[in-house]
C-alpha cells in the first residue's frame, strides 16, 4: 500500500469502506476497498479468497469497473478499483423523474453484456440495482458501470418467489409491450425459464438496439 494514499470514504459496508485513493506513482485516482478478515464467510478459506480474486483480475469488460491491484494485511484484504465519478443510476432517474426508454434499453444493454461476462467466470452480483450502477464520470456520453467492489460471490441457482409484476398506466402507458414483455421475462421466479443474461441480450428490447 505503499504507493497508495486513501482519501475520503465513498461507502461504507458491514465487511468495510470503500476509499477514495491516489496512486502517488501516476497521480491516478482509484477505489480502495478495504475488507476486514473477520467478514468473511467461514468458507471463505485464504484459498478461496485467493482464487476469487485472481478471477475478479481476469475480469475486463468496458461495463465493469475493474480491479486493479490488491494487497493482504494481517487483518484485511486491500481491494484496488477503477473509480467511477459520475452519479449513479438512481441518481440520474431521481434528478429527471424518468428515463426515455431507449436510454433504458441503452444502459441495460451494456449492464447485462457485464452480468453475462460475471456469470461466465461464475460470479454473481447479488447487489445489483441502481444505486451500484454508476457512470465512469460526469460527461454525458460517459459508459453506465456496473460496480462491485468486494471479492466475487460464487453462482447458485435457486427458486424465487414468483413476482406479481403490475405496470401501473400512471407511470408506464407510454412504455412499449417488448420493455414489459423484457421486465416480466427477467423477473420469472423459476430460474429455468427465467432469462440468463446472454438470452437477455437476445431479447428484441436490447438486440434491437
Amino acid at each position: 500500500m505503499e504507493f497508495y494514499q486513501l482519501g475520503n470514504i465513498q461507502t461504507k459496508s458491514v465487511s468495510g469502506n470503500v476509499h477514495k485513493a491516489v496512486f502517488t506513482l501516476t497521480g491516478e485516482q482509484v477505489a480502495i476497498k478495504v475488507l476486514a478478515k473477520s467478514t468473511l464467510d467461514a468458507a471463505d478459506t485464504e484459498e478461496v479468497v485467493l482464487s476469487k480474486i485472481d478471477t475478479m483480475l481476469k475480469l475486463d469488460h468496458p461495463h465493469f469497473a475493474k480491479l486493479l491491484d490488491w494487497f493482504e494485511a494481517d487483518d484485511k484484504y486491500y481491494l484496488v478499483f477503477q473509480l467511477c465519478t459520475g452519479k449513479t443510476l438512481f441518481d440520474k432517474i431521481r434528478d429527471h423523474g424518468q428515463l426515455a426508454e431507449a436510454d433504458a434499453s441503452k444502459y441495460m444493454q451494456g449492464i447485462f453484456q457485464a452480468v453475462a461476462q460475471l456469470h461466465q467466470h461464475g460470479i454473481m452480483h447479488h447487489k445489483l440495482n441502481p444505486r451500484k450502477l454508476v457512470f465512469l464520470d460526469s460527461t454525458n456520453e460517459a459508459p453506465l458501470m456496473l460496480t462491485r467492489y468486494d471479492i466475487s460471490c460464487t453462482m447458485q441457482r435457486k427458486n424465487e418467489s414468483e413476482p406479481i409484476v403490475y405496470f401501473d398506466d400512471r407511470y408506464w402507458k407510454d412504455v412499449s409491450d417488448q420493455a414489459k414483455d423484457f421486465i416480466r421475462s427477467c423477473m420469472c421466479g423459476d430460474p429455468e425459464k427465467r432469462l440468463t443474461a446472454e438470452q437477455a441480450l437476445e431479447h428484441p428490447w436490447l438486440s434491437s438496439k
